[in-house]
């Protein structure tokens, strides 16, 4: 019996929990705005990362980082998260979207000012990008919907209505966001988030 078709998975297993108790420790200041398990943290406006791609993750990492995202001066919460993305270089970026990626799954919370449990709208306009359970699609770059924070949701179709989000020439899919946001009412905007949220939690196939 050769002993080394065993020592093979057992080394690359401990690599890999050495890897991940490092990336968890490198990463710990991600725990303060986005909870204990990344499923957001709405006190501070923190989004659901757990439900996040790596590739969304460090795509909007680098769009804090180049400044079209988080350039309003009003917007404490978009500040604060591109002074942490402005600090990082390119490996951090990789190292948390795959910190982010590997951490299970859940919903987020939901918005606690709307409490019409009855109210639903359509998604079909949201699945031509986002997939048709709403669990992103790379292709289109759009990012997992189902299960994301309530507030959170709210918070960016509002920044994207006013141009705080999606206005930059540089952020391709945030300006075709806009567009799709401008086309919604304020009133449907509360009973979308809801509906996207009480969705099935379902990442990319």
């Amino acid at each position: 019996m050769n002993p080394s078709k065993f020592m093979f998975p057992l080394l690359f297993m401990a690599a890999s929990t050495v890897l991940t108790a490092q990336a968890a420790e490198d990463f710990r200041y991600c725990l303060v705005c986005h909870g204990t398990d990344l499923h957001g943290n709405d006190t501070v406006g923190g989004a659901n990362l757990s439900i996040l791609p790596d590739w969304y993750v460090a795509r909007q990492l680098e769009g804090f980082r180049q400044g079209w995202r988080g350039m309003n001066r009003q917007d404490k919460i978009a500040q604060e998260m591109m002074a942490v993305a402005v600090a990082m270089e390119a490996d951090a970026i990789a190292k948390a979207a795959t910190f982010v990626a590997d951490t299970p799954p859940r919903r987020g919370r939901p918005a606690t000012d709307f409490d019409d449990a009855t109210a639903q709208v359509d998604t079909d306009l949201c699945q031509t990008c986002h997939g048709e359970r709403l669990q992103g699609n790379q292709t289109t770059g759009a990012p997992p919907l189902a299960g994301q924070s309530g507030a959170y949701l709210l918070r960016q179709l509002i920044a994207f209505r006013s141009g705080d989000r999606g206005s930059q020439p540089d952020d391709t899919y945030g300006q075709q966001m806009r567009g799709i946001a401008l086309g919604l009412s304020e009133a449907e905007l509360p009973i979308l988030v809801q509906t996207l949220h009480k969705l099935p939690v379902s990442t990319q196939p």
